[in-house]
């Protein structure tokens, strides 16, 4: 009895307690809001509403189709990826039940499009998978899921979208569409993926090769040998680590040569990325590249120090041209004046007179084919030397500043342009010992004994051209001349042509001078015969015919005596008897203007010595002449009248007519007007009504007032 009073006692108090459990429990809702208690029942109509549906449509407790709660991708940002195997998370809950209980979640499948599979498909998994691998192509991709339940119910299907896409080209690099760019120039393309070699290419640009370094985010395009010059379009293909493709298109202009800039290095390849440093190493590259073939070395703006009789000369080859004047990432070229792309020579070791110390030496193998231009070039001031030395070549030199070296021993020559042996150079569109940012000449010094501006010494079979230069002889102590030709053979020609020749201070300047028996053509030149700026006792030529030439044809020139400044006496073109005959008799002068400016003491247009002859003056005009001032002297007895010079002509062997004294002007303003090397393109007889006051009827023939101008008149 006492222990069935126990239990009674421990069942009225779990009863007390579940009571008082309910009462609490009761409690609670009543102060649970009306809010939750609306959730609670919108929960339990959903959920009678589907079961009544699942009824209509004829489904029972075990068809319903299981549920995926959870799709969606891991570790994708802003919906895209560079990794073609991408992780996702998923989750799924059954919802069928069967009398012999809840139905479980037994299988998985993914594919890539929309069309559900059968419940008897092979491409079910039984596992839930983390990740799924697309096809390595770029581009937008999408991945779809369903889940079949024990009871072999299939859930509808669940959709993600990504796009698949490599990280690219890093930002930073070197190499963009449009530029400029050496045929051997090795591409460095940094990127932000881990790519790899195998399978990449190039083309567009040649062949090539492909490779990868630097943990595998460096790719390195190099040429087998050299790429193709002209306008290109470089197509580099990689694969990254995950086999995407990553492509890169490059337009750029090739050119077959070498780059050198001041703070360059010579241990680099003179490529745009690794220009050289010295001018002589990028000659030495582009020739082992290219060849003869055919290359330039593109010379950026700076200062170039070079030792001319020493190991650090420029020494030029044959196919391979220097040309100045580049911006240092050499994609522009940017002439100026003055010049800034400057060679100086700082040799303290002198040469000899026919073989004078150099900063730029050509050697006799090269020809035509190679071009020094755009470039500063001073030489030094050792004895004998020269800014350029061509010995046997024939290169074109062509909008240099050619400077001689200055401060020396009085017995020194001074060269801006030296040449001999067979050299046949193109010398055109210089300043020669001309600064035309002062508008005055340079070079030479007080102290040397004799400058030149171009100097052809022993030449032979040359054929040479000089044209459109701004020149003069450079400062000198003893003589100074434009273009001196001596000693040359007569189995060759030089033609000077559309110059402008200007004095200096010497006691002799001349501005050409042929002493040997080359066929000299000699016309369309403006020739300043005077003084650059006052100085001591002087005399001024223009021309000098110093010996028997195989031919001197002097025509359409116009020759000033008297300017800038006056010399002592003052010779348009004199023909001198030398103590070794034989002397100048097969000269011809026709059309050219001589014109008197300045009251020098000693004055005359064509001065001859006793012996020379003319064989043909026609069609010159003489202004400013007269008493005191012949047009014509033969030694010592002078024609102040063109009768008087004509028969003195005709009379000594020579054919003389068409002559004509007076009856124009010209003004100091012209001059200058006519000294411009640059100046304007006018070919209209309205220019000379500014410059000439016309009487008389004298024709001149295509007159080159100035290098680059060209002009039909009639007086």
């Amino acid at each position: 009895n006492k222990m069935k009073q126990s239990r009674m006692i421990r069942a009225a108090l779990y009863i007390g307690v579940f009571a008082f459990a309910i009462a609490c429990t009761v409690g609670m809702l009543s102060t649970c809001s009306t809010e939750l208690i609306e959730d609670i029942q919108d929960d339990i109509a959903a959920k009678k509403e589907e079961e009544a549906l699942e009824e209509e449509e004829g489904k029972t407790a075990e068809t319903r189709k299981p549920v995926i709660t959870v799709f969606a991708w891991s570790g994708v940002e802003g919906g895209k990826t560079d990794n073609p195997t991408v992780a996702f998370n998923l989750s799924a809950e059954a919802k069928a039940v069967s009398t012999n209980g809840a139905a479980t979640i037994a299988g998985y499948f993914l594919k890539e499009n929309t069309t559900a599979p059968a419940i008897t498909d092979s491409g079910w998994l039984t596992a839930a998978p983390t990740t799924y691998a697309f096809s390595a192509e770029a581009g937008e991709r999408n991945l779809y899921l369903w889940v079949k339940d024990s009871l072999g119910n299939l859930s509808s299907g669940s959709a993600l979208a990504v796009t698949l896409e490599p990280l690219g080209w890093a930002t930073g690099g070197v190499y963009t569409s449009g530029l400029k760019l050496p045929a051997h120039e090795q591409f460095i393309f940094p990127t932000d993926d881990v790519v790899v070699a195998e399978g990449a290419t190039v083309s567009g640009i040649g062949t090539g090769t492909v490779e990868v370094g630097s943990m595998g985010k460096v790719v390195t395009v190099r040429p087998a040998s050299l790429w193709s010059a002209g306008e290109k379009t470089l197509t580099l293909s990689v694969k990254t680590q995950y086999g995407l493709t990553l492509t890169k298109e490059l337009n750029v202009t090739l050119f077959n040569g070498v780059c050198v800039i001041p703070n360059g290095n010579d241990s680099g390849n003179g490529s745009f990325r690794q220009p050289k440093a010295t001018i002589s190493a990028a000659i030495s590259t582009a020739n082992d590249l290219y060849g003869s073939g055919g290359a330039i070395v593109k010379i950026a703006k700076g200062n170039y120090a070079v030792d001319g009789g020493g190991t650090s000369g420029i020494v030029m080859v044959e196919g391979i041209s220097l040309m100045g004047e580049y911006s240092a990432t050499f994609q522009e070229h940017l002439p100026g004046m003055p010049l800034t792309t400057v060679i100086t020579d700082s040799s303290t070791t002198g040469g000899t007179d026919p073989s004078p110390i150099a900063a730029v030496k050509i050697p006799s193998s090269v020809t035509s084919a190679t071009t020094l231009s755009y470039l500063k070039i001073q030489g030094g001031t050792a004895t004998f030397s020269a800014a350029v030395f061509c010995d046997g070549s024939s290169p074109r030199i062509r909008n240099c500043q050619i400077v001689c070296g200055g401060n020396g021993a009085v017995d020194d020559y001074r060269n801006a342009i030296f040449l001999t042996g067979n050299s046949s150079p193109e010398i055109a569109s210089n300043s020669i010992n001309y600064d035309e940012q002062l508008d005055t000449v340079c070079g030479g010094y007080s102290t040397v004994k004799n400058s030149y501006g171009i100097r052809l010494y022993y030449v032979s079979g040359t054929n040479g051209k000089i044209y459109g230069n701004r020149l003069s002889g450079g400062e000198a102590s003893s003589r100074s001349i434009g273009i001196y030709i001596i000693n040359a053979s007569a189995s060759g020609k030089i033609a000077v042509y559309g110059n402008t020749i200007q004095p200096s201070n010497s006691v002799e300047t001349r501005c050409i001078e042929n002493s040997s028996q080359m066929t000299c053509l000699v016309y369309n030149n403006l020739l300043l015969v005077g003084l650059n700026s006052a100085s001591a006792s002087t005399v001024a030529r223009g021309i000098v015919i110093n010996n028997a030439s195989a031919y001197f044809a002097g025509y359409n020139n116009t020759i000033v005596l008297g300017y800038p400044q006056a010399a002592t006496s003052e010779y348009g073109i004199t023909l001198m008897k030398l103590a070794i005959p034989p002397i100048p008799e097969n000269v011809k002068l026709c059309n050219n203007l001589f014109v008197f400016k300045s009251g020098a003491s000693t004055v005359c247009g064509i001065n001859k010595a006793t012996g020379a002859s003319i064989l043909e003056l026609h069609n010159n005009g003489f202004q400013g002449f007269g008493a005191g001032k012949p047009m014509y002297m033969n030694t010592t007895t002078e024609y102040a009248t063109i009768d008087a010079m004509e028969t003195f002509v005709q009379g000594d062997g020579g054919l003389s007519s068409g002559n004509i004294a007076g009856g124009f002007s010209i003004s100091d303003n012209s001059i200058v007007l006519l000294s411009e090397v640059d100046s304007k393109s006018v070919a209209n007889s309205s220019f000379f009504s500014t410059v000439f006051s016309c009487e008389g009827n004298l024709s001149f023939n295509s007159l080159f007032i100035s290098p680059l101008t060209s002009i039909s008149f009639i007086f």
